[in-house]
């Protein structure tokens, strides 16, 4: 997987390892975005 060998290889990605990096970027900006709203919503005023 991509996700886990980053920098091990310098070969070029295939179309597969590019939608599997984009899949773990999606993945970490909503966490952080639920996280974030949670947050928000626990300490509004």
């Amino acid at each position: 997987m991509a996700l886990f060998n980053r920098g091990s290889e310098k070969s070029e990605m295939t179309f597969i390892d590019h939608l599997e990096e984009l899949r773990g970027h999606i993945i970490r900006s909503v966490l952080a975005i639920l996280v974030m709203a949670g947050f928000i919503f626990v300490y509004r005023n």
